[in-house]
């Protein structure tokens, strides 16, 4: 393993393009070995994808579940992990009047 970065940027797998100037990418490290990217897409979902250290990073990315949408043109997603097997997503409503924030947490590890 090489402790430097690597010589150039290279593009994540998957087919998913976003538009660099208005969706803003969030990255978020819930453990040790494991790397989150949340963006919200352009019909307005919340999109996500992974890395870990076991298998490296996700064929692609993917919507997470729900009906709540947002506005990829005014709003950007933020993540943030207060433990180790719990990742709560706290969106931003900026432009947005009257709109409250919303959240959304990972489930995490049961406790079997």
């Amino acid at each position: 393993m090489s402790n430097r970065w690597q010589n150039n940027w290279f593009p994540l797998p998957g087919e998913a393009v976003f538009d660099r100037d208005k969706q803003h990418v969030s990255a978020v490290s819930r453990a040790p070995g494991n790397l989150d990217l949340f963006v919200i897409g352009f019909e307005n979902h919340v999109w996500t994808t992974f890395w870990n250290d076991q298998v490296g990073w996700n064929p692609d990315w993917f919507p997470l579940p729900g009906q709540v949408v947002f506005d990829w043109d005014k709003q950007h997603v933020s993540a943030v992990s207060r433990s180790w097997d719990k990742e709560p997503r706290v969106w931003s409503n900026r432009g947005m009047s009257g709109s409250r924030p919303k959240s959304r947490t990972w489930p995490g590890r049961s406790s079997a």
